[in-house]
């Protein structure tokens, strides 16, 4: 991923990921804002992110499903929590979805954890 610099020169995103030794099915996806000058000198600006993403059991399972309910109000959020909301099917308080335990499910879950509640359906 490139992104313009203020100084002109491109500044670069390097995406990897490293396994964790604190959690054995877990790991840590690093980005590296690479700063590239003129002359093609790369110079670390920094780590741009740490995330720690956790693999849960039940996604091994193929009929795995999660019933996701919203507890909290949209009202006053971002508008792509909204619209996660709204991709996972849910628009109203208490109102409660069946889905497939998939790790695009679970990245929407992620995004918006403090306004729904999920349990594993077996």
């Amino acid at each position: 991923m490139w992104l313009p610099n203020l100084s002109g020169a491109l500044t670069r995103i390097i995406w990897f990921v490293l396994p964790s030794t604190a959690w054995p099915k877990s790991s840590h996806l690093v980005g590296l804002l690479l700063n590239e000058g003129k002359k093609s000198a790369k110079s670390l600006v920094g780590v741009v992110v740490q995330r720690r993403y956790r693999r849960s059991k039940s996604m091994a399972t193929k009929s795995a499903k999660l019933k996701v309910t919203q507890i909290g109000s949209p009202i006053g959020r971002p508008k792509d929590q909204r619209a996660t909301l709204i991709g996972l099917g849910l628009n109203k308080m208490h109102r409660s979805r069946l889905l497939d335990d998939s790790p695009a499910i679970r990245g929407m879950i992620d995004k918006v954890h403090h306004l729904v509640r999920v349990e594993d359906v077996n």
